[in-house]
């Protein structure tokens, strides 16, 4: 509940949802008021180096992928047409769902399967925390599940 929320109604838009949720996720200022804390932290944190890291180790899931699945991506691995996501391309798949459900089930994995252009793609976000092993672990899971 947000400031619509009371024994008296102090809105009324025409839907209980929109009185009772007056300030919407969207027009919260809160997002706006720690950027200043975001910044600082960036710079206690030497965060251009945390970024070039995370767009290397995204790189490194992108090539052993390739090199996986023998399937061309959709940029060039050295291109800077991505920077901490990147789509890792998969031979065809049937059932995306049912890979997703797998990787989750099995091996704790959580990534988007995608497919597009009759393509299949696994979409990797590399944060500050993901470590090389994790990309291991994937790039192992994908194997064993794919039979390559």
């Amino acid at each position: 509940m947000s400031w619509g929320w009371g024994p008296t109604r102090q809105y009324n838009f025409g839907s209980d949802f929109q009185d009772y949720l007056i300030w919407g996720g969207t027009a919260d200022p809160s997002a706006y008021l720690t950027i200043p804390a975001a910044i600082a932290f960036q710079a206690d944190h030497n965060w251009a180096e945390v970024r070039q890291d995370c767009h290397a180790l995204a790189r490194h899931a992108l090539e052993a992928v390739m090199d996986l699945t023998d399937e061309r991506p959709l940029y060039h691995p050295t291109s800077d047409f991505y920077a901490q996501m990147a789509n890792l391309p998969l031979p065809p798949i049937a059932d995306p769902a049912a890979l997703k459900h797998r990787l989750l089930d099995q091996y704790r994995i959580e990534i988007p399967i995608t497919q597009w252009g009759g393509r299949a793609f696994a979409r990797i976000s590399v944060q500050g925390y993901t470590t090389a092993e994790e990309v291991e672990v994937l790039t192992a899971a994908l194997g064993e599940i794919l039979g390559l």
